[in-house]
């Protein structure tokens, strides 16, 4: 953060000595207003994605977190999706709204939405039906991961189907709502797991992966509700509704 801090004064002034016009860069302190929650959620999403493991290796043999680390390699694939999409409409969500333009920033997250999640359906699945061949492929032992490997990615499609919730909440200043509620998942998630991997094992763990991926999309979802007034998530049945009344006009 300190360092894309002074990334950013340092070309701000080179801009501003070429000769801009009216342009003034933002000070430090409110490009680490910005960058530090950005940070402290980057953190948390790498505490969410290696905590199961870690606690897995407490309680259970090397072997089974072997399988595990496989399922979740596999059940994750959708966040691909999220990804790359991401990258493409994050900056653009920026400007938009920069902008104030509202009803160009609700179409393109729409249109973003849409695209994960008839593309990450189909993925979820295919992962689903083939469970075991996919695992089979590292070993037939392996093959001990399917309960685990289908529980992590229905979390994943959760994740899929709220679309670029997380992107829309950080590129338009909610960054410290978001922040909160990303630790908030990074505490249930300990706890989720120190219930259910003593438990259950991997399954367990699979467990609490997914219910704090759903509790942070869901809390996320909310926020967005709350400051901009519409889901950010691909909604079937909220799109037939909304195609229905346009055509009834």
């Amino acid at each position: 953060a300190l360092g894309s801090a002074a990334l950013w004064r340092s070309a701000a002034g080179t801009v501003r000595e070429g000769g801009t016009g009216g342009y003034r860069a933002p000070s430090v302190r409110r490009v680490l207003d910005v960058s530090l929650p950005m940070l402290a959620t980057a953190g948390m999403l790498l505490v969410l994605g290696w905590t199961d493991t870690f606690m897995l290796g407490m309680f259970r043999p090397a072997a089974e977190v072997g399988v595990y680390r496989a399922a979740f390699k596999v059940g994750t694939l959708m966040y691909i999706l999220v990804d790359g999409m991401r990258s493409i409409a994050g900056p653009q969500f920026a400007g938009l709204y920069a902008k104030g333009d509202t009803r160009a920033l609700y179409r393109l997250l729409v249109f973003a939405s849409t695209v994960i999640f008839w593309l990450g359906t189909p993925c979820y699945l295919l992962i689903v039906l083939l469970a075991g061949p996919l695992l089979g492929f590292f070993g037939p032992e392996f093959e001990t991961g399917v309960p685990a490997l289908i529980i992590l990615a229905s979390g994943a499609m959760v994740r899929a189907a709220s679309g670029l919730v997380a992107s829309l909440l950080q590129m338009t200043g909610h960054q410290v709502g978001f922040r909160n509620i990303m630790l908030a998942a990074g505490a249930a998630n300990v706890l989720l797991n120190l219930a259910l991997i003593p438990a259950f094992g991997m399954e367990g763990a699979a467990a609490a992966t997914a219910s704090s991926t759903v509790i942070w999309t869901l809390a996320a979802s909310l926020l967005a509700r709350r400051c901009f007034g519409w889901w950010a998530g691909y909604v079937p049945l909220r799109e037939v509704m909304l195609w229905r009344r346009w055509k009834g006009r």
